[in-house]
């Protein structure tokens, strides 16, 4: 699998997309409702995907989103 930032910010280089091996560990919609303070009780959906790579575990979504809440570590419906 391939991996790589496909919006970069203004202030990156967008990279080539980086070749790594591991186990999903989750497969998700990423729905979630946001539990606050911010944007209390409204409904976030970002997809996602846990990639064990036996160092370290990556957290990939499908959506561009903000990580301003819990939830966007802990979706799993």
């Amino acid at each position: 699998m391939t991996v790589c930032n496909k919006v970069a910010s203004r202030a990156e280089t967008p990279q080539r997309p980086l070749a790594v091996t591991g186990v999903a560990r989750a497969l998700t919609n990423g729905k979630y409702v946001i539990s606050g303070p911010t944007y209390t009780r409204q409904r976030a959906f970002m997809g996602r995907a846990v990639l064990d790579t036996g160092t370290v575990k990556l957290v990939m979504t499908e959506h561009t989103h903000e990580p301003w809440d819990l939830g966007d570590w802990v979706s799993t419906n």
